[in-house]
């Protein structure tokens, strides 16, 4: 299992970059759009040779990828190089998140020091504990939703 929300993989097309672009735009809107047809299977933005989409959700996801493409012609069609990695947001909140737990840990720490109580070494693990789970728990969300992504993007450009 990997530790870390990001991960890259290239993607190998015989259709051409044009066909690339035009099959992800019928079924990627803008954010800012107001009415989705619902056909549209991606949020994002797509340009010529770039793009930045992901899957359309209902409700809010933490975990959920955000797919960063480039699409490279070839003489036989083009090569899509990938990344998936979690939105800026939730990076922040991720540090945000840790950052409180670490302040945690070092207060318990520093009250043990003083006193030597047993209690707090308790409070310690437990939020430890408690903040390798909710870790986990993103980390294995976010490879779930990576595959789902990546298999609605493969079974798209193969349309």
């Amino acid at each position: 299992m990997k530790f870390k929300p990001f991960e890259e993989e290239t993607i190998v097309s015989a259709r051409s970059q044009e066909e690339i672009v035009a099959q992800l735009s019928r079924f990627t809107h803008l954010v800012t759009d107001a009415n989705v047809p619902a056909r549209h299977i991606f949020n994002g933005n797509i340009e010529k040779d770039t793009f930045r989409i992901s899957l359309k959700v209902n409700f809010p996801q933490n975990a959920l990828p955000l797919a960063i493409g480039k699409i490279e012609p070839t003489s036989k069609g083009s090569i899509v190089f990938l990344k998936y990695q979690l939105f800026p947001a939730t990076k922040v909140m991720l540090g945000v998140v840790g950052g409180i737990m670490a302040t945690i840990c070092i207060s318990f720490f520093l009250i043990y020091l003083e006193n030597h109580e047993p209690k707090y070494i308790r409070a310690i693990i437990i939020t430890l504990a408690t903040g390798a789970f909710y870790y986990m728990t993103l980390i294995v969300n976010f490879f779930k939703r990576k595959n789902q992504t990546k298999s609605t993007l493969e079974r798209i450009l193969n349309e």
